[in-house]
């Protein structure tokens, strides 16, 4: 291929506008990654720490983190759009739905986690 060729010189426009196409979508995906929420995460967040709490399960970030990892795992993903007042709605709705399924998911991470902690027993 010879740079003056019409074909080549196609061929070159046709890659770099696949290319352009493909930053196009890579933005528009992480754009919309940013407006999305996962429900489950939010209402995990929100019992976590009475769970923790009521069955005396260490609160160290690194017992905490390990405590939601296990819940997030164990619960399917419920995305929405951060719409704030559409969230809200729907938060409310998942609520009702699902309050048992976070608790009991919370119950066995915390359980995992009360047994087998992943640092050395903390003197008091």
């Amino acid at each position: 291929m010879i740079l003056g060729d019409p074909s080549f010189l196609a061929a070159v426009r046709h890659d770099e506008a696949r290319r352009l196409k493909k930053i196009q979508v890579e933005s528009a995906l992480l754009a919309d990654r940013k407006n999305l929420v996962n429900l489950s995460e939010i209402l995990t967040k929100e019992l976590m720490p009475s769970v923790m709490e009521k069955m005396d399960v260490c609160d160290c970030p690194l017992c905490t983190a390990n405590v939601l990892a296990l819940t997030l795992n164990a619960l399917p993903a419920r995305y929405v759009t951060s719409d704030t007042g559409k969230q809200y709605t729907q938060l409310e709705v998942y609520k009702k739905q699902y309050e048992l399924d976070v608790m009991s998911a919370l119950a066995k991470a915390c359980m995992r986690v009360r047994s087998a902690p992943m640092h050395e027993p903390i003197e008091d």
